[in-house]
Protein backbone atom coordinates (compact mmCIF):
# COMPACT_ATOMS: atom_id res chain seq x y z
CA UNK A 1 0.00 0.00 0.00
CA UNK A 2 3.09 2.51 0.64
CA UNK A 3 3.79 2.33 -3.09
CA UNK A 4 0.32 3.79 -4.05
CA UNK A 5 0.59 6.54 -1.23
CA UNK A 6 2.54 9.60 -0.74
CA UNK A 7 4.11 8.45 2.76
CA UNK A 8 7.91 8.33 2.74
CA UNK A 9 9.26 7.09 6.14
CA UNK A 10 12.82 6.10 5.65
CA UNK A 11 14.98 9.40 5.55
CA UNK A 12 18.51 9.27 3.93
CA UNK A 13 20.27 11.24 7.34
CA UNK A 14 22.94 13.14 4.28
CA UNK A 15 20.48 14.74 2.14
CA UNK A 16 17.52 13.49 3.52
CA UNK A 17 15.78 13.05 0.61
CA UNK A 18 12.79 10.42 1.44
CA UNK A 19 11.76 6.83 0.36
CA UNK A 20 8.90 4.76 0.67
CA UNK A 21 10.80 1.39 1.63
CA UNK A 22 14.46 1.01 3.10
CA UNK A 23 15.00 -0.97 0.49
CA UNK A 24 15.22 2.27 -1.57
CA UNK A 25 16.99 4.43 0.85
CA UNK A 26 19.86 1.41 1.14
CA UNK A 27 20.00 1.76 -3.09
CA UNK A 28 20.01 5.73 -2.68
CA UNK A 29 22.99 5.78 -0.13
CA UNK A 30 25.44 4.55 -2.97
CA UNK A 31 25.06 7.45 -4.50
CA UNK A 32 26.76 9.27 -1.41
CA UNK A 33 29.34 6.28 -0.49
CA UNK A 34 30.73 5.47 -3.88
CA UNK A 35 30.76 1.74 -3.89
CA UNK A 36 31.13 -0.40 -6.64
CA UNK A 37 30.90 -3.87 -5.37
CA UNK A 38 29.89 -5.09 -9.20
CA UNK A 39 32.29 -5.67 -11.73
CA UNK A 40 31.81 -6.23 -15.55
CA UNK A 41 33.09 -9.95 -16.56
CA UNK A 42 34.72 -8.77 -19.56
CA UNK A 43 35.97 -5.46 -18.70
CA UNK A 44 37.64 -3.66 -15.45
CA UNK A 45 34.50 -0.99 -15.29
CA UNK A 46 32.55 -1.47 -11.91
CA UNK A 47 29.35 -0.17 -10.75
CA UNK A 48 27.01 0.55 -7.72
CA UNK A 49 24.39 -1.51 -8.78
CA UNK A 50 23.74 -5.18 -9.85
CA UNK A 51 21.08 -3.98 -12.63
CA UNK A 52 23.71 -1.23 -14.07
CA UNK A 53 26.65 -3.86 -14.68
CA UNK A 54 23.66 -6.31 -16.18
CA UNK A 55 22.83 -3.04 -18.36
CA UNK A 56 26.49 -2.30 -19.43
CA UNK A 57 27.52 -6.40 -19.95
CA UNK A 58 25.15 -6.21 -22.95
CA UNK A 59 27.12 -3.61 -24.57
CA UNK A 60 29.76 -6.49 -24.96
CA UNK A 61 27.17 -9.02 -25.84
CA UNK A 62 25.76 -7.43 -28.64
CA UNK A 63 22.14 -7.73 -27.28
CA UNK A 64 19.81 -4.45 -28.14
CA UNK A 65 18.10 -2.93 -24.82
CA UNK A 66 15.52 -2.56 -26.91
Amino acid sequence: MLIHSDVKPHQCMICEKQFRTHVELRRHKIVHTGEKNYKCDFCDERFGLRSHVTRHMKVHTGEKLF
